[in-house]
């Protein structure tokens, strides 16, 4: 029999999570004997942790841990990873719109080497302008990244403990779990700052033949020269518009680089229930975390 270890990031969900915990046991115990249900509250403003703390308390399966604050998904889901025992490891939202009743059809997916195995949302009825924005992202990290991501990808997934050691292997604090918009452009290529580089010689060189145009037309041809405030005043809006977003794109690297330097923990423990071992005050984590 396999283990499993199902990790919960919990925020503003709190009343979802009984009926969430019922099924689940439902749903593993027909899998496994040996199987825990990570719950991580990240700071949510709801009585989640108190909700989190009556199921633990009724069930040694669920081990809880709370958060000092509101670190975000991907902390959470770093402070799921770094306490989980598992053999497969599922990564799932807490909001019910994950059925847990699919894990068992996860778990028969893993044969022939196959490491990972992820959900695709199919059929499912969402705002128009948020399928189409999502879809494009998609479609643009693809190309951008070079790397093959569904455009109906969800955060529903299961993966191997040989796959949980290779993400423990990523050190940095930024790490993320999943595409997210621009943090996910930024860490994982650098097509924005190239994009920049490329546009601003492209500026440069325009501004550069446009003078030359205007000049030759003026002098051997005695063309009048447009207006001189309404382009000048075009041009400089133009280019400084292009440099001040080419340096906000180049701070949020050295911003990111700040971090990185800094090597601040990813996320601050509070408490812990049904753990192994006593998490203390001020004890380091395993896995770029600290205790608080």
């Amino acid at each position: 029999m396999v283990s499993i270890s199902v990790i919960l990031p919990v925020y503003r969900t709190a009343v979802f999570l009984p009926e969430l915990c019922r099924r689940l046991h439902e749903t593993l115990a027909s899998c496994s004997e040996n199987y825990e249900l990570l719950l991580i509250d990240d700071g949510s403003p709801d009585d989640a942790w108190d909700v989190i703390l009556r199921l633990a308390s009724a069930d040694p399966h669920v081990k809880a841990l709370r958060l000092s604050r509101n670190f975000g998904q991907h902390p959470a889901i770093a402070a799921g990873i770094d306490r989980a025992h598992g053999d497969y490891i599922v990564l799932m939202d807490t909001d019910l719109q994950d059925r847990p009743e699919d894990i068992p059809a996860f778990l028969s997916e893993f044969r022939d080497g196959i490491e990972i195995v992820y959900s695709t949302k199919k059929g499912e009825e969402e705002r128009f302008l948020v399928w189409v924005t999502s879809r494009l992202f998609h479609r643009i990290f693809s190309a951008i990244t070079q790397t093959q991501v569904p455009a109906d990808i969800g955060t529903f997934r299961m993966f191997t403990r040989r796959f949980l050691g290779v993400l423990k292997q990523f050190p940095e604090r930024n790490v993320l779990y999943g595409p997210l918009a621009v943090d996910s452009l930024i860490s994982y290529t650098d097509w924005p700052h190239r994009v920049l580089t490329i546009g601003g010689g492209l500026i440069m060189v325009g501004s550069g033949m446009l003078v030359t145009v205007l000049l030759a037309a003026y002098l051997i041809l005695g063309t009048a020269a447009p207006p001189g405030l309404t382009l000048v005043s075009l041009l400089i809006t133009f280019t400084l518009g292009a440099m001040m977003f080419g340096l906000g794109v180049i701070g949020t690297y050295v911003f990111r680089i700040f971090q990185e330097v800094l090597h601040r923990p990813r996320y601050l423990v509070a408490e812990s229930r049904n753990f192994e071992g006593v998490e203390r005050p001020g004890e380091r984590a395993p896995y770029g975390s600290s205790e608080f």
